[in-house]
């Protein structure tokens, strides 16, 4: 009896031992951990080399290796064990699970991570750096940009380039010297922008593996040319010869018309001849007659517009110029004199005067004055105005008619003279030269003013002297 319990009991504990062990074998490979045996790494390539990221592990067991790539924060799954997830077919696995890139481009930077299935998962994070030289694209593709003048305009130049290239402009103008210009990296921007900044930029990019260059053709549209007339009327007479010009600013091709009237004129024999020198353009009108009196017109046109000027050819007198001193010489008449030009005989003048007073409603004075028949081209009349008020401001206007009609008025101002104060009678200024004067004072006695007051005598210098080197010996014998 007492061996079959021996028995019995070294069986149990055989069975338990066995059960023991069984259950340490079953649940073994949930508790162990993988580890990857590689450190991360970042590899610097070049466009079009190969490269390989590691990922050995240290018992995968039943745990799947997947390799990922971070695309912007977003993680896409390429390969699970050995299976190949994306379509790229450059990219595969190894047999020790190692990652392969085939022929790499730039768009394959980035970080690419080797993952363990596991809970946690166990990551593995490798870096790829690809390198490639500066290339640009402009802004437009044509390279070629048209704008008017006055708006804000910015020229580009797409870059790109890894390491990032350096980038500088260059101009057969001084863009600095812009003070409407900002060059910021890739761009220029131009506010307002002006026909002076016409012409090629060229931008330049350069990193340790190449340089590329581009060019942008900026044409700015002046707008509408700018018209200059020298002298809008022109003074003529029948049978005279005139010329008449405009001169016509602008930064790109001009096509200046002449019109007289509504009529574009045209050359016609010695009559009328257009001519045109650099930016200047004139007509030529020989031996006029009344009907080439009138207005002409000068009209130009570029790509960015139209601009006209007129200008007038007539048979009336020109302005008077006023030859007298505004300051009159005589208490209530003026003394006017004037000349005037006309190529026609003068018939007469309309003056018209009246005293100059703030916000005045008087009424002009009238005065209709034949002219004096005189040969020649310069007219010259003289007119005593009277009835005038001494001391006294008048405005004025003179009208000269002619053939042709009446021109317009010319303004002056003049004054008359005051009256002269009567002389006062000779005794009586005789009286007072002669009138005694007071005796000065004495110096010696006050008379109670400053000026005529006695002043203290000073002592001379010398008796100073000698008062004071008494001063010293008297002294000496008290402290000898």
């Amino acid at each position: 009896m007492m061996r079959f319990l021996l028995e019995l009991a070294f069986f149990s504990l055989l069975l338990l031992v066995f059960a023991l062990a069984k259950n340490e074998t079953q649940e073994q490979p949930s508790t162990r951990v993988p580890k990857t045996l590689n450190p991360p790494k970042k590899i610097d390539a070049l466009e079009g080399e190969n490269i390989t990221f590691a990922c050995q592990v240290d018992h995968l067991g039943e745990f799947a290796l997947l390799w990922k790539k971070n695309a912007g924060g977003t993680k896409e799954v390429l390969l699970v064990e050995k299976q190949r997830i994306t379509h790229d077919s450059r990219i595969s696995v190894l047999d020790d699970y190692s990652f392969q890139i085939l022929d790499v481009s730039r768009h394959d930077s980035g970080e690419y991570l080797c993952v363990i299935s596991s809970n946690p998962p166990v990551e593995l994070v490798h870096t790829l750096n690809v390198k490639y030289p500066p290339s640009i694209a402009v802004e437009p593709s044509s390279g070629l940009v048209i704008v008017p003048k006055g708006h804000t305009k910015v020229i580009k130049c797409h870059i790109d380039g890894n390491p990032s290239p350096n980038i500088t402009w260059q101009s057969e103008k001084d863009i600095q010297l812009f003070n409407n210009s900002v060059v910021t990296g890739d761009t220029i921007t131009f506010d307002p922008v002006d026909p002076l900044h016409s012409g090629v930029y060229k931008c330049k990019a350069e990193n340790e593996l190449g340089i590329d260059t581009g060019s942008i053709t900026l044409k700015v549209l002046s707008g509408p040319p700018e018209i200059h007339v020298p002298k809008p009327w022109v003074h003529a007479g029948l049978d005279t010869t005139k010329e008449i010009k405009c001169i016509v600013y602008t930064e790109s091709p001009v096509n200046v018309t002449w019109y007289k009237d509504d009529t574009q004129l045209s050359n016609s024999g010695d009559h009328v001849r257009i001519v045109s020198n650099n930016n200047t353009y004139s007509v030529a009108l020989r031996k006029l007659t009344e009907e080439d009196m009138g207005n002409y017109t000068c009209v130009a046109r570029n790509s960015g517009g139209e601009t006209s000027a007129t200008i007038e050819i007539s048979g009336l007198a020109s302005a008077v110029k006023f030859k007298s001193d505004p300051m009159g010489y005589k208490p209530t008449s003026y003394a006017l004199m004037w000349e005037v030009e006309s190529y026609s005989h003068v018939i007469d003048y309309l003056l018209q005067f009246k005293e100059k007073k703030v916000n005045s409603t008087d009424d002009w004075e009238e005065v209709t004055i034949p002219a004096e028949r005189q040969p020649g081209l310069i007219q010259t009349q003289t007119y005593d105005i009277t009835g005038l008020k001494e001391n006294t401001f008048y405005d004025m206007s003179i009208q000269v008619r002619n053939k042709f009609g009446w021109n317009k008025p010319t303004t002056f101002a003049f004054s008359t003279k005051q009256k002269a104060e009567p002389a006062k009678p000779t005794e009586k200024i005789q009286e007072v030269n002669e009138n005694p004067q007071p005796e000065p004072y004495p110096e010696h006695v006050s008379s109670g003013t400053d000026e005529n007051r006695a002043t203290p005598t000073t002592e001379p210098p010398e008796r100073a002297r000698v008062l004071g080197l008494l001063t010293v010996i008297i002294l000496s014998f008290f402290f000898w």
